[in-house]
């Protein structure tokens, strides 16, 4: 019994190792609140600040991150702003200072296409 339990946990410990080795072991990337620096406004693709983060205001978030947003924070002091729009116009998502939202309703979901100062 002894033997088998120490073989196996000498196996899963190389394992661990070799996939170190080979260039890291496969984890989900979660951003985070920590992701989101200070000052700054941010969303994250997926619910519950997971996923990659876009920080910073524009008037056009860019095409990988336009439509793909599900949380949001706001780290500004300030109001901040998502539009659904470029060059902020169109519907809107205010979020307050020091505010945010872990997970976007059904109606502001992969919405946002531009960040601007409430």
């Amino acid at each position: 019994m002894l033997i088998r339990k120490n073989f196996t946990s000498f196996l899963v410990t190389a394992a661990a190792i070799c996939a170190l080795a080979l260039g890291g072991l496969a984890l989900p990337q979660t951003a985070g609140a920590a992701s989101c620096p200070g000052g700054q406004p941010c969303f994250w693709r997926d619910s519950n600040r997971q996923g990659w983060v876009y920080s910073g205001f524009a008037g056009y978030v860019g095409g990988a991150y336009n439509d793909h947003a599900s949380s949001f924070q706001n780290n500004t002091g300030g109001n901040v702003i998502w539009y659904w729009n470029a060059n902020c116009s169109g519907n809107i998502a205010m979020i307050l200072s020091s505010g945010q939202w872990q997970n976007a309703s059904w109606w502001n979901n992969d919405e946002t296409s531009s960040v601007c100062r409430g």
